[in-house]
């Protein structure tokens, strides 16, 4: 009887799952979440800084004052204000509300990161939000591969984007070329920073963030390394 009640209680210690591993793994996860906005405060202070500095003179040749004889409009079509509040809040707006429903993963509030100015913001913004609705709509994939509704609500943040960028050619702000450069390197960007923390478009597990990927994979390793794991009742 002293044997039987050994070896149950040694059973029952081995089932008894070690917390050490999950507490590295938080404390490793709030130290790298820390390390990210220290980084992302120092790229806002040079963003700062780097726009007070004075801008590059150019003298303009007589054959390109044709290009500058246009007055820039008073009234913006889209107003400055509401370009940045588009471009930022358009991202974590779109985050809450898939976490509402339970299709974000815990992570993809910590997740949500944006990478120059006007139509770069516009492009990087509202550019991220296209990508992580097309991961989380498995628009690229083959669970919701030929679904038109998924492909349109992943085009709809890119043309509000576009609809900005023309918007500052209507107001003479910007030439066609400076519009299409900055397009690019807010594509650029929004791409760069989404594939930092999500999986390729065509991932079968592409709505999951990279984070709680690899941390899934722990855990169900030290599940099957530890044939006590759950204990039978």
């Amino acid at each position: 009887m002293q044997q039987s009640c050994s070896t149950f209680f040694q059973v029952l210690g081995e089932g008894v799952v070690d917390d050490k591993p999950g507490r590295k793994m938080r404390k490793s996860f709030d130290n790298g979440f820390i390390g990210e906005v220290i980084v992302r405060l120092l790229l806002l202070a040079v963003f700062l800084v780097t726009e007070e500095l004075p801008p590059f003179s150019r003298e303009i040749q007589p054959e390109e004052l044709w290009l500058y004889k246009f007055h820039p409009v008073k009234k913006d079509h889209v107003p400055t204000r509401l370009m940045f509040s588009i471009a930022l809040f358009t991202p974590l707006l779109v985050i809450f509300f898939f976490t509402l429903l339970k299709k974000g993963g815990n992570g993809d509030v910590k997740e949500a990161s944006l990478g120059k100015k006007y139509v770069e913001i516009a492009f990087a913004g509202l550019g991220f939000t296209a990508l992580y609705l097309a991961g989380k709509l498995h628009c690229f994939s083959p669970v919701g591969r030929g679904k038109a509704w998924r492909l349109c609500a992943f085009l709809t943040p890119l043309l509000f984007a576009v609809m900005i960028a023309l918007s500052r050619t209507c107001d003479y702000k910007h030439h066609w070329q400076d519009v299409l450069v900055g397009s690019l390197l807010g594509l650029v960007f929004a791409y760069l920073c989404y594939r930092q923390h999500y999986p390729a478009l065509n991932d079968t597990d592409c709505h999951r963030p990279l984070r709680m990927r690899e941390a899934t994979v722990p855990a169900q390793e030290r599940k099957q390394a530890n044939p006590g794991y759950l204990l039978p009742l």
